[in-house]
């Protein structure tokens, strides 16, 4: 079943609440199969690929299904915990390898967001702002922000 037209255009607007349910990897039916969508919101590509990190899986195109750079592949009978990393062309032609961030579970956990809402984190600076961080072996940086009401 196709992404609704009207969550693309707010992924690609910047004003969609919650990224997380719509970009990275995502359990699907294709032709009544079982498959994973891997989905990527990317204005600087003009091509990408997925590239499994499992053996016996070839990389897969990504078909671009909005011009702003949203893009999406079909991978059939994969899970959604399938370690993957993206091949984008940019518009310059520079070829990059790179993790998709929205393959990553959130680093915060329920129990964190219920004491930010409450206003009773009383460590929240372990939380929020920049902390460097290895997950699932790749080194990085995680950014966490709390503000519930921000709007672009």
């Amino acid at each position: 079943m196709p992404l609704p037209r009207d969550i693309i255009e707010s992924l690609t607007r910047g004003d969609h609440r919650d990224p997380f349910s719509v970009l990275g990897p995502h359990a699907v039916r294709d032709a009544d199969r079982p498959a994973l969508a891997i989905r990527v919101f990317r204005p600087d590509a003009q091509e990408i690929r997925v590239i499994p990190q499992v053996a016996d899986l070839p990389p897969q195109d990504a078909r671009r299904i909005h011009p702003a750079g949203f893009f999406e592949a079909i991978l059939p009978g994969c899970e959604p915990s399938i370690d993957y990393r993206l091949e984008v062309v940019e518009a310059s032609g520079e070829v990059r390898i790179c993790d998709d961030p929205y393959r990553f579970p959130s680093t915060l956990s329920d129990y964190d967001l219920h004491l930010l809402g409450e206003g009773t984190h009383y460590r929240a600076y372990q939380k929020l702002g920049a902390h460097a961080l290895d997950l699932q072996g790749v080194s990085g940086a995680r950014f966490a922000v709390w503000a519930p009401n921000a709007r672009r």
